[in-house]
């Protein structure tokens, strides 16, 4: 079961709208962190759940949420987890099997990185983890991925895991075979694809692959 999760981040230009909307499909499951139920109401977007301290939403927002029977869960401004990392506790013990985190970028790196780590854990435990931005994505990748995109799209790896073996890369400017990413030498970055397709393999642990389209 595939889960949204719309941050309270950056969503870009209003252009952007519709390749955030095209990540959605009937059937996924819709989680507003604060002020992403913002985003949502601007496009549209009815979420089944919002999450946080409401710290940022727009009261008005926050109102008409509550009207359609948006199933709101409120926490203290003072608590140990981000409103995101909230979110991702409910998405995983709702049986969520893939995760796309929307609105993870902005002014605050603290929160991006720890939304970004966040995500770890999850793909311990098999689950599928995206992270989507105006112009690029993130995958948290510890087996085979199959990468669609255009000759030239920029694709970086960085270790999330200490040790990071067995990384292949086929199709790329730069190919490697059975190499090993550490996570304080990252060295796999601004590799180009050389086509529409590309693949990228991790035998041990886990790794970002950054793919600006």
């Amino acid at each position: 079961m595939k889960w949204i999760i719309l941050t309270g981040g950056d969503y870009g230009e209003a252009a952007f709208s519709s390749e955030y909307l095209k990540e959605i499909v009937p059937g996924d499951r819709i989680i507003a962190v604060d002020s992403g139920a913002n985003f949502a109401w601007q496009v549209g977007l009815q979420p089944e759940f919002l999450v946080g301290d409401m710290d940022s939403i727009n009261p008005a927002v926050y109102n008409k949420m509550k009207e359609q029977g948006v199933k709101i869960h409120t926490y203290p401004r003072a608590k140990d987890y981000t409103d995101t990392q909230l979110a991702l506790k409910l998405a995983e013990e709702s049986g969520a099997s893939r995760i796309a985190i929307m609105g993870f970028t902005g002014s605050r790196l603290d929160h991006v990185l720890a939304t970004l780590y966040s995500g770890i854990r999850l793909v311990r435990k098999g689950i599928k983890v995206t992270y989507v931005a105006p112009e690029f994505r993130v995958y948290l990748l510890d087996g085979i991925l199959q990468l669609a995109g255009n000759p030239g799209d920029l694709v970086s790896l960085v270790a999330l895991t200490e040790n990071v073996t067995g990384v292949s890369l086929t199709g790329f400017a730069y190919p490697l075979h059975q190499a090993t990413l550490q996570l304080d030498k990252p060295y796999a970055v601004s590799n180009q694809m050389l086509s529409d397709s590309a693949q990228i393999e991790v035998g041990q642990g886990i790794v970002a692959v950054f793919h600006y389209e």
